[in-house]
């Protein structure tokens, strides 16, 4: 979306991208997510991105990839019981990395094995 919507909670414009549209197609087909792990997980993925880095005025945003190696140098890569069960992880590290998961498990069991499991504690 083009034009930014204030967000009041916040205190800033922001644009709506996949991200937020993948929550709220996830919360009208699936339900709603028991915890942050399927809620953000799910839509990391679709997504597939996380971060960014300025070039030039321009912000050009992360793969999860790429944010995923930088986790990885730096030695704070987490397990998935700890990305299940902790949602008070820091964004910046939990969301590439429960996006990371979720690429994992829509390949190894499919979407609909996922999307069964959504609304589960």
């Amino acid at each position: 979306n083009d034009t930014p919507i204030y967000n009041t909670k916040r205190k800033k414009n922001e644009y709506i991208g996949v991200h937020e549209m993948v929550h709220i197609r996830t919360r009208y087909e699936l339900g709603n997510p028991k915890s942050a792990f399927f809620g953000e997980g799910y839509a990391n993925a679709i997504d597939g991105n996380y971060g960014a880095v300025k070039d030039g005025d321009s912000l050009i945003r992360r793969t999860i990839e790429s944010t995923m190696k930088l986790i990885v140098k730096s030695g704070n890569i987490l397990t998935p019981a700890e990305l299940l069960y902790n949602n008070k992880i820091h964004e910046r590290s939990y969301y590439p990395q429960i996006g990371s998961l979720f690429n994992w498990l829509f390949t190894e069991y499919g979407v609909d094995k996922i999307n069964e499991m959504y609304t589960l504690c």
